[in-house]
């Protein structure tokens, strides 16, 4: 499956592109909406991830954002593991309330560290409660990028993303879902990427139907 992520204050338009896919992500770090209009996105058919990351909010206000998305009857929350064990356990707490899951993700923007480093990662992601552990790294060659993907040599394949970012990461976009990750992230279309080295959706479905891995 792919999740197509989303990172806009245009709410209609926003509306409008989520609509037309299976599972999207929105990214609220930016966002401007008040809890009506949160609630008009948050009743979107289609299946949503909600993520707020540090920066513009306080904690407490990104607590508040991810509550009513839990409540708001989201499918999937997605809380970096660099928040404290406070918020993480905070959030956890409503999301044992309702029938949504949570994704503890871990993203690094400069390098990918480490087999052992990325071990203890995933391994703290589902001691701390996570149902999904999500990987995301820079990657700078060919061996940091068959260095995430041999973390879907696990038991809990199924249960892990693991990609890396930039243009040399787009290969663990595609082999991410052939080795058994719930699903890969890709952008709506080209110039609206949330990440470096995303595929737009289109591109994206097609490569994988032609290896069909999806």
């Amino acid at each position: 499956m792919i999740c197509v992520s989303f990172l806009s204050n245009d709410l209609d338009m926003l509306i409008k592109q989520i609509s037309s896919v299976e599972l999207a992500e929105i990214r609220l770090d930016n966002s401007e909406f008040s809890c009506e209009q949160l609630d008009k996105l948050f009743s979107i058919s289609t299946s949503l991830i909600v993520t707020c990351r540090s920066g513009k909010f306080s904690d407490s206000d990104r607590f508040d954002i991810l509550k009513h998305a839990i409540h708001s009857g989201v499918d999937f929350i997605d809380v970096d593991i660099r928040n404290s064990v406070d918020f993480i356990d905070s959030i956890l707490l409503e999301v044992k309330k309702k029938s949504c899951k949570l994704i503890l993700s871990f993203h690094e923007y400069d390098k990918c560290p480490l087999r052992d480093e990325l071990d203890l990662i995933v391994k703290k992601c589902f001691l701390l409660g996570g149902d999904i552990a999500k990987i995301a790294c820079k990657v700078n060659s060919d061996a940091e990028c068959a260095r995430l993907l041999a973390l879907y040599d696990s038991p809990r394949a199924g249960e892990i993303i693991s990609i890396g970012m930039g243009r040399r990461g787009r290969v663990t976009r595609v082999a991410s879902v052939c080795l058994g990750a719930p699903f890969t992230y890709a952008s709506y279309s080209s110039g609206m990427e949330t990440a470096v080295g995303q595929l737009n959706y289109k591109e994206l479905e097609k490569i994988l139907d032609d290896i069909n891995c999806e």
